[in-house]
């Protein structure tokens, strides 16, 4: 814990303003201020910053706790707090992933995030690109997701979002970009149009490259299941007979380590130990 003056701190890039728009906020918001420019801000309730500073500013970046700055700066400016008014903070020591859910964990506010919000953080954040992309939702080739969906990836990043939320935002947010893609192209020069089709031709030698990745792994994918499926309809000719619900397995399972010289003969296959074991085990 430590105590620092307003002028020392910034918010963070991430951490954008939300100003109250509907009545019932901006009279929170005033109530807010007030009640710190009369009671302070309690040393429970520090504000998150970064152990960094700004390369250009040299100030900590707020994390979390945005409005209890801004309200306490506003209250120095209108003298209704001392000049020497300091802030109790505490550091962010872990990694950078624990920014998402520090800054965008319905940070320091009243009401939760509005979907314009959400579409702005999930924007920036996570790009166009990725909201767009076939496979983001999760979609499937065969029994193999190609890539973790996109919302699991930003419910992992921010916890305290729901998953229906996240899943109803995408669908909306996907849904509002190819509108807006399909508006009329802008006028390229010839230049231009001569630079993009020189990148066109580099993203396609690895798209291509993924392309035929992707099918390549179908079809491996395929001829394995094939092939289990074949070997499985044999290996049910050799599990009738046992005594037992769970035939071969439970058979093993009691009787792989006997001392009885009749079961001799299973020890001495190589790799069935190992398999009961890991059966086990698991």
């Amino acid at each position: 814990m430590i105590r620092i003056r307003p002028d020392k701190l910034e918010p963070h890039p991430w951490n954008f303003e939300r100003t109250p728009i509907t009545k019932e906020e901006k009279e929170e918001w005033i109530n807010f201020k007030e009640s710190i420019w009369r009671d302070g801000i309690w040393a429970d309730k520090p504000i998150l910053i970064s152990k960094e500073k700004s390369p250009t500013t040299g100030k900590h970046y707020i994390l979390r706790g945005r409005r209890r700055w801004k309200a306490a700066s506003e209250g120095i400016k209108k003298e209704k707090l001392p000049a020497n008014f300091t802030i109790p903070a505490v550091y962010l020591l872990s990694d950078e992933e624990s920014l998402y859910e520090a800054i965008y964990g319905d940070n320091d506010t009243p009401f939760k995030y509005r979907p314009e919000d959400r579409f702005r953080i999930i924007k920036e954040r996570w790009g166009v690109d990725a909201i767009l992309e076939i496979n983001s939702g999760g979609a499937r080739r065969g029994d193999f997701q190609a890539r973790t969906p996109l919302y699991e990836i930003i419910k992992n990043a921010i916890p305290s979002w729901s998953k229906d939320s996240i899943i109803k935002d995408l669908v909306t947010l996907r849904k509002i970009l190819k509108e807006e893609s399909e508006t009329k192209y802008p006028e390229l020069s010839e230049e231009k149009i001569a630079s993009l089709n020189r990148q066109i031709r580099s993203w396609w030698e690895r798209k291509s490259k993924i392309v035929k990745l992707e099918e390549e792994w179908k079809e491996v994918n395929k001829s394995y299941k094939e092939k289990i499926q074949k070997i499985s309809s044999e290996l049910a000719t050799y599990s009738k007979g046992f005594p037992v619900a769970g035939g071969p397995e439970k058979y093993l399972a009691s009787f792989i380590n006997s001392k009885r010289p009749e079961f001799k003969s299973l020890q001495e296959i190589r790799g069935l130990k190992e398999f009961v074991k890991k059966n086990k085990n698991g």
